[in-house]
C-alpha cells in the first residue's frame, strides 16, 4: 500500500511540476492568438492552484 501511495504521490509531483512549466510558458504567450496555447495554460494554472490548496489541508 504505501509503494502504491507513494508512486501516486511521485506521480502527482510530477504532473505539478509539468503544470508549472506549462503555466510559465503560456504565460510568457498569452499574446497567442492560439486558443490550445492559452487553454492548456490556464488549465495548469488552476491544476497548480489547486495542488498549492490540497497540499496545506
Amino acid at each position: 500500500m504505501d509503494k502504491e501511495n507513494n508512486g501516486v504521490l511521485h506521480d502527482l509531483q510530477s504532473m505539478l511540476l509539468v503544470a508549472e512549466r506549462i503555466s510559465e510558458v503560456g504565460k510568457s504567450r498569452l499574446e497567442s492568438k492560439k486558443p490550445a496555447i492559452r487553454k492548456l495554460a490556464d488549465f495548469a494554472t488552476q491544476f497548480k492552484y489547486v495542488s498549492q490548496l490540497k497540499s496545506r489541508l
